[in-house]
């Protein structure tokens, strides 16, 4: 499950999980259904993921900027993600796949285009009912 929610020129995404795998499965959705129709993406083409950072807030910031990178050199949108997150030896890491397709404007009706994702309101944590993390998306 995610949110997305307006905040001037910006959006703030929230997503939740019972894991960080899900919350990080449902962050990567959250970045392009803030672009487009993810309803209509379909996991033809599959890329490997693999992310290490110091620590989860900069994991957050470094999985989604990544999936950008694929988004902007190979036109790819994405809408289903196996991922594992793990700490290891003091770091966070991040393995797994996304699955989607080449953007067609006609069919995933693209409404904007995420820039970068920031630091600006960042937040991860727990509470009684999962994970969440918190992120904003500049467009």
């Amino acid at each position: 499950m995610y949110e997305l929610l307006d905040h001037t020129a910006d959006v703030i995404v929230r997503a939740y999980g019972k894991t960080w795998n899900e919350v990080f499965s449902n962050l990567g959705k959250a970045l392009f259904a803030a672009m487009l129709d993810i309803s209509k993406v379909e996991p033809r083409e599959c890329r490997e993921i693999e992310v290490e950072s110091e620590t989860l807030e900069d994991l957050v910031i470094d999985f989604l900027n990544g999936l950008l990178v694929f988004k902007d050199a190979e036109n790819l949108a994405f809408s289903e993600f196996d991922v594992k997150v793990e700490e290891k030896d003091g770091r966070w890491i991040i393995k797994g796949k996304a699955c989607g397709e080449r953007i067609d404007p006609r069919k995933h009706q693209p409404e904007g285009e995420v820039k970068a994702v920031s630091y600006h309101l960042l937040e991860v944590g727990e509470t009684e009912r999962g994970r969440y993390a918190q992120v904003t998306l500049d467009l």
